[in-house]
Parts: structure tokens; sequence; C-alpha cells
């Protein structure tokens, strides 16, 4: 084995460092024409700035390592969560269609796919994180092992065979008339393991089929109609529908919702109806009915913990949320943003439920009852 503390050029003993070649050298070495104008250092000294270095990547790891671990405890958390209310969902579709024969199976086979699609969206995130855990650990291992290195000449000998490229791939990429900088610059940046990660939000909704699917089935189907508990539902001659839940009042301090009133001959532009609470689910033929945008519009008061009822209603501090029709498509308006639908063709009728309590509101097609385009109004 080569003895690396002799140089086998010149015989001498390498008690100097290259810091330019990253490379031992001797004192003959240092003088001759390849390491002329290159910075050369003792040992020791060149060792210190170095393992400075590591020392800043390995606390910038266990930061980025302590982050994961709490992101990965919010996200399992998050998990148990939908989790739960998946069971539910999926408890209450199947009950729902037991009672509706061959002609649903592949509606309800095609809701739960929907749910665990979705579970799986935040199962995948929560992999993404652990993979990039297991990443984080096995770098900040590598060079724990490193800081341990008590031998100067043997972690300046790590470094130049593969310590450096560790610790430089930690960092952010500087110009090219950076690069020459001392290893020990206190102004050293490290690329984030954890930047544009996020914990996936527990959002699962199946609209209007969580609290109205045996009507909305019947809608569909065109058969009787079980009464739903503690639902009611009224119809006029166009099979609109309009449901409402008996539920009790809501406190005061709750988010209220408005919308444009319909009349004999469509919709006003001046009344207003105050929704406060329960589900609503109406309809709208689109392009057809007189002031059919006022049908799909709702807008949403956020919570004003000292203004009444009255004043959360007539106050300007609202966010509008409507169906626009485009040239090159369908757009959900949300306040100032604008999503397009994923509809090739314009639906001849769009459904709109809202849940009072969840604020929520989903866009349907009404021809085929699909949900299109479901809006929080609160971050979920």
């Amino acid at each position: 084995m080569e003895d690396r503390t002799i140089c086998p050029e010149h015989e001498e003993e390498l008690k100097l460092f290259c810091v330019t070649d990253q490379r031992f050298v001797c004192i003959i070495c240092k003088h001759g024409d390849e390491h002329r104008g290159h910075r050369i250092k003792p040992v020791m000294d060149a060792a210190k700035p170095c393992k400075e270095d590591l020392i800043r990547a390995l606390e910038f790891l266990s930061g980025e390592s302590r982050e994961l671990n709490v992101m990965i405890s919010e996200q399992t958390a998050e998990i148990s969560k939908a989790q739960v209310k998946s069971e539910d969902l999926l408890s209450q579709i199947s009950a729902d269609f037991q009672a509706i024969h061959n002609y649903l199976w592949n509606k309800e086979k095609a809701i739960k796919t929907q749910l665990e699609m979705k579970e799986g969206e935040m199962l995948k995130n929560l992999s993404v994180l652990e993979d990039r855990l297991n990443e984080v650990t096995e770098s900040q291992q590598l060079l724990t092992s490193a800081v341990e290195m008590e031998d100067p000449a043997g972690f300046l000998q790590w470094w130049a065979d593969g310590g450096l490229l560790q610790v430089e791939t930690l960092k952010v990429e500087v110009s090219s008339g950076d690069t020459q900088s001392d290893a020990s610059d206190s102004t050293t940046k490290f690329k984030s393991r954890v930047e544009g990660l996020r914990v996936a939000p527990n959002i699962l909704t199946l609209g209007p089929y969580e609290s109205m699917c045996p009507i909305l089935v019947w809608r569909d189907m065109l058969e009787s109609l079980k009464e739903v508990s503690r639902c009611s539902a009224t119809m006029d001659p166009k099979l609109k529908l309009s449901l409402s839940q008996n539920a009790v009042r809501v406190p005061e301090g709750r988010n209220v919702f408005s919308r444009f009133q319909r009349s004999h001959n469509g919709y006003s532009q001046r009344k207003m109806e105050n929704l406060r609470e329960g589900q609503y689910y109406w309809e709208v033929d689109v392009r057809e009915e007189p002031g059919w945008e006022h049908g799909l519009t709702v807008r949403y008061y956020p919570q004003q913990e000292t203004s009444s009822a009255w004043e959360w209603l007539f106050s300007e501090q609202y966010k509008t949320i409507r169906v626009l029709l485009k040239s090159e498509g369908v757009y959900v308006v949300n306040g100032t943003e604008e999503v397009q639908l994923n509809v090739e063709i314009v639906p001849r009728r769009l459904g709109m439920y809202l849940n009072c309590e969840q604020e929520q509101i989903s866009f349907c097609n009404a021809d085929n009852m699909s949900i299109i385009h479901t809006v929080w109004c609160e971050n979920k």
C-alpha cells in the first residue's frame, strides 16, 4: 500500500496541501512548475476551513431532518383523518346505492375510485416526504462520520476523494467567478431539500353526493325518490331541484352566502337570497334562461365577528364565485382567480351544490351529475 505521507516523486514528507488541486504536496512540489501560483497551506491550516464548512452543512441537514420529521408527522395525521372520513363516505354511498339496481353499479365504483385516488395522492405525498428524509439522513450520516475524523490528513484525504463533492452538491449554485472562494465563507447557502414540499391537506369531498345522493340519483334515473331524513326537496315543472337541510341555526359569527333570487322570468339582478345554513342544490339552463349567469353566481361573505347578519348581506367585503363562458372554454371565477374547467363541451345544464357548514361550492354537469370543479371558500 502506498504511503500517503511520503511524496512518491520526491520522497519528501507530505506536510502541505494544495487547495487549488485538492491534494497533498511536499516542499519540493510547492516550488515546482506544476503548483506555481497555487494556494498551498500546511495540512492543519487547510483542514480547518474545510471541516468548518462541513459542520455548517451538517447543521443544515440536521435542521432539514427535523423539519421533514414534523411534516411527516403532520401528513400522517392528515391521512388518518382522511381515512376516517373516506370510510364514512364509502359506507354512506354503499347504503344509498343498495336501494338501486344494477344500473348504478358503475357509478358507485367510479365514486369509490375517486375517493381512493384522492387518498392515494396524500399517500404518494407521504412517500415523497419519506424518500426526501431518507436522502437527507443518508447525507447526514456520511457527513457525521467525516466530522468525527480526528486525523486531519485522513480527513483531507476523504475531503479530496469525494467529501468536497458531497458538500458542494448541498450548496446553491454560484457564478463561475465565485468558485475559488474559500470554504470557510460564512455566507455559504445550501439547497433546501424541504423547499417545494408540502403537507397535502384532507379535502376529500363527493360534492352533492355527500348528503343528497338519493335525490340526485332520482333526478338522474327519473324514478321514485325515497324521502331523505331531515331533508326537503321541491321541484318546478322543468325538474329544477331546490334542496335545504333542516339544520339548527348556526351561531353568530359564521360565514354567510347569498345568491340571486329566481323569478318566473329568470334571475333578478337586484334581489339576493341570504344562505347561512344547510345545503343547497340548483340547476341552470346555460344560455337559455334569462339572466342565467346570475343563477350560477354565489357571493361568499367571510366571517366578521362584530357585524350583524343584515350588515353581512349588504357588506362590500364579499367574494364572487361564478361561472364564466369564454370562446376558449368554461371558467370558474373565484374572486380574482379564474380556473378553466376540464370540459370539452359546455353542458346544457349546470348544477351548483352549496354546503354552508363546510363552506364548499361544487359545480356539476347536471346532464350526468358529475362534479367538474369544487371551490373551498376557506383553506383546507
